[in-house]
């Protein structure tokens, strides 16, 4: 059976031909995938590292030639601070981003969602061209927790409601 999945651009429909075209993973673990962790929001790819079926090298691999985008590694060359400023921490969090680094006049987006770059790019200043790079989610996890853990800390002290606070 030919498996399918919900996402609208179709990202994961494309992405499980090409680790089938690959010999990355079998149409039986595809065609389980969808069921395999019910009521959770994970990716495809999340999906199949989760459960063993192959490693997130070969899935950022497979992201990077179906986006058309490099790979970044951000533990050898981490994102310039003075950038983080151009998206704010919580869409940086939300869209599984950080803004890297500029390069030829670009400003190059690191994402372990390549799905949300478009909203991404519609918060950067008007006229900027941005490119694209894949990371892990673990180094982009890590690249948003130094650029913007301190600064969305301090916002969520004061969010819990009084009763719950220890102010």
């Amino acid at each position: 059976p030919r498996p399918s999945f919900a996402l609208a651009d179709g990202e994961a429909a494309h992405l499980a031909a090409l680790l089938l075209r690959r010999g990355l993973v079998s149409a039986p673990h595809l065609a389980d995938a969808p069921a395999a962790l019910p009521g959770q929001t994970l990716s495809l790819g999340q999906i199949l590292i989760t459960r063993g079926h192959t490693s997130e090298a070969e899935i950022l691999s497979a992201l990077a030639a179906l986006y058309g985008i490099g790979i970044a590694d951000l533990r050898a060359d981490p994102p310039a601070p003075h950038l983080a400023g151009l998206v704010p921490g919580k869409v940086a969090v939300s869209h599984g981003a950080v803004v890297w680094q500029v390069a030829g006049g670009a400003v190059v987006v690191a994402t372990c969602r390549p799905d949300r770059l478009d909203g991404v790019r519609a918060l950067l200043p008007p006229g900027t061209r941005m490119i694209a790079a894949l990371a892990s989610q673990a180094q982009i996890i890590d690249a948003q927790t130094r650029l913007y853990g301190p600064a969305l800390a301090r916002e969520a002290e004061g969010r819990a409601p009084r009763q719950h606070s220890c102010r």
